[in-house]
C-alpha cells in the first residue's frame, strides 16, 4: 500500500516557499519505503495600495492656525491578502495639521518583501485677515 506521511494533501492549498510531500510505501511482508519530494511556492503578486488619498487642500479652522483634517487610511495588499499598513510620517487623521503644506506617508511591505510607500499632501490655508488690539 501507498500512503502520504508528510507535507499537505493533493488539492490543498500549498504555503509560499518549499513545502516536502512524502508517501511511504508498504509491500506484504511489511517492508517500507518512502519517496520525498519538494514543491516550491512563489508569490509573483505585486504588492499595491488600494486607496492611497488624493493631495488635500483646505483653509484653516478659525482662530487656530491649522486645521483638523479626516482622510481615510490606505489599505494595502498583494496575492496573498491585507499587508499591515504603519504611517511613518505626518499627523494622523482627524489631528490638526499646521498652516502650510505637510507630507503624510504610509509604508507597507509585502509577503515577497516588496517595500510599498503611498505619500500625499495636505495644504492647510490662512484665509484670516490679521487681527490686533490696541491698547486704550
Amino acid at each position: 500500500s501507498v500512503v502520504q506521511t508528510g507535507g499537505s494533501a493533493s488539492g490543498s492549498q500549498f504555503s509560499v516557499g518549499t513545502n516536502t510531500i512524502t508517501f511511504t510505501a508498504t509491500a506484504p511482508s511489511g517492508k517500507s519505503v518512502d519517496c520525498s519530494f519538494k514543491i516550491t511556492v512563489t508569490n509573483e503578486a505585486t504588492a499595491s495600495f488600494e486607496n492611497c488619498p488624493s493631495n488635500i487642500r483646505m483653509n484653516n479652522d478659525a482662530g487656530v492656525c491649522g486645521a483638523e483634517v479626516a482622510f481615510a487610511n490606505p489599505i494595502a495588499s498583494d496575492g496573498n491578502g491585507n499587508l499591515q499598513v504603519i504611517q511613518t510620517e505626518g499627523p494622523k487623521s482627524d489631528e490638526v495639521f499646521p498652516v502650510g503644506t505637510t507630507t503624510v506617508t504610509f509604508e507597507a511591505t509585502g509577503s515577497n518583501g516588496e517595500a510599498l510607500e503611498c505619500s500625499f499632501t495636505v495644504t492647510i490655508d490662512d484665509n484670516e485677515d490679521p487681527e490686533i488690539i490696541c491698547p486704550s
